[in-house]
């Protein structure tokens, strides 16, 4: 009976314990990168992106930009990211002035159909990229469709998850 309550003791201090420790190092490193990022976060992050066209978009191309710029993370077969993209078009005018960066990580063929039957493409401050590496969760810390982040001078003035009254971007 001793030996077996030794025996059992050994396993749980070989077995348990490093197991536990896993997970709370897990735990601490998943809490240090979600902090991390909300930081980097409240500037525009350095992203790199694809155009439709497979050219290569990236932050720096906005660095001469001083207005405001919305950073939509979407997906094409999202009804409220096809819900969003028609109040572009309804507010065309009041969105004018503000760079529109929508990135999607849907194939090629699915987000040019989106940005042609939702004619996106009429609106010449819209910019639709193509995140074909995953990345864009790791940069804003949010993979919910829709995302807004809205910028002005690089500088993060809001963060909305879900859909949204149009106005709250602008305004």
């Amino acid at each position: 009976m001793k030996r077996l309550k030794i025996f059992i003791g050994t396993i749980l201090i070989f077995v348990f314990l490093p197991l536990a420790g896993k997970l709370i190092a897990n735990v601490y490193y998943k809490i240090k990168e979600k902090n991390h990022t909300q930081i980097n976060m409240q500037n525009l992050p350095a992203f790199s992106f694809f155009t439709l066209d497979n050219k290569l978009f990236s932050a720096k191309d906005l660095n001469s930009y001083t207005g405001k710029i919305i950073i939509n993370f979407f997906n094409p077969e999202c009804e409220h990211c096809q819900y969003m993209s028609k109040k572009y078009i309804e507010y065309a005018d009041s969105l004018k002035n503000i760079k529109i960066i929508m990135v999607t990580n849907a194939d090629s063929a699915t987000t040019v159909k989106f940005v042609t039957d939702f004619k996106l493409n009429s609106l010449s401050n819209i910019i639709v990229l193509r995140d074909t590496k995953f990345a864009f969760f790791k940069l804003f810390g949010s993979s919910v469709v829709p995302s807004f982040f809205v910028y002005k001078n690089q500088t993060l003035l809001k963060k909305i998850s879900g859909e949204t009254k149009i106005e709250n971007l602008f305004n």
